[in-house]
């Protein structure tokens, strides 16, 4: 039983980690689900673009157009595409006010609208951190 990473109680909230789980899980079964296994069949959905509340839902293997998500790179994490480079350590350079054309003084495979994707992208995924409240309610 997969335990969510956030959030187990109500509202669920599920961590990246445990969408690419159920999805995994549906994968490797590779047989039709069973009727207890309806609701994860259908979660697979959720690696697809959709919308939630008027709110649009990235690809979530490609949820910018320089950003990524490869199991086999870096375990997962997002990456600029075509490298190794995480999203973040960019967009920590963006925040830290590295001008998005002179990331490639750090970084010299990423260009500037990579850096703005990737800044772009971490900027979406902090739009769904928890509040504090739920937190310390999740922590019991």
């Amino acid at each position: 039983m997969l335990t969510p990473q956030i959030s187990p109680v109500r509202p669920v909230l599920y961590s990246f980690g445990d969408v690419v789980a159920i999805s995994t899980f549906v994968r490797l079964r590779g047989t039709s689900p069973r009727k207890a296994d309806i609701t994860v069949h259908h979660s697979v959905d959720v690696l697809r673009p959709f919308y939630r509340d008027g709110r649009h839902i990235p690809d979530l293997l490609r949820p910018r157009r320089h950003v990524t998500v490869d199991p086999a790179v870096r375990g997962g994490d997002p990456v600029i595409v075509g490298t190794r480079i995480p999203y973040d350590e960019v967009t920590a350079l963006l925040r830290d006010g590295v001008p998005a054309e002179r990331v490639r003084d750090y970084y010299p495979a990423v260009t500037a609208p990579a850096a703005i994707d990737a800044a772009d992208f971490a900027d979406y995924i902090d739009s769904y951190e928890p509040s504090r409240e739920t937190r310390e309610a999740a922590a019991g």
